[in-house]
C-alpha cells in the first residue's frame, strides 16, 4: 500500500492511479484491513508509523469516489 501511495505521488498519477494500482494488491493486503495493532511498526526497520499511513492511505483513495 506504500508503494502504491509513493508511485503515485512521484509520478503524479494521484489517487486515480493509486486506485487503478490498488487491483494489484490482494484484497488480505488492503489499508481497510488494518486493525491498528501495531505488529508491523514493531517489525518495520524504518521505524515508519504504518498505521497512521494505512490510514493517510485509505483516505488518498476515497478522494474523487
Amino acid at each position: 500500500m506504500l508503494d502504491i501511495y509513493n508511485e503515485a505521488e512521484i509520478y503524479a498519477g494521484g489517487p486515480a492511479a493509486a486506485r487503478f494500482c490498488l487491483r494489484l494488491v490482494s484484497e488480505s493486503e488492503r489499508a481497510e484491513l488494518c486493525t491498528q495493532c501495531g505488529a508491523c511498526e514493531e517489525l518495520c526497520p524504518q521505524k515508519i508509523a504504518i498505521v497512521d499511513w494505512l490510514e493517510k492511505i485509505q483516505q488518498y483513495l476515497a478522494v474523487g469516489e
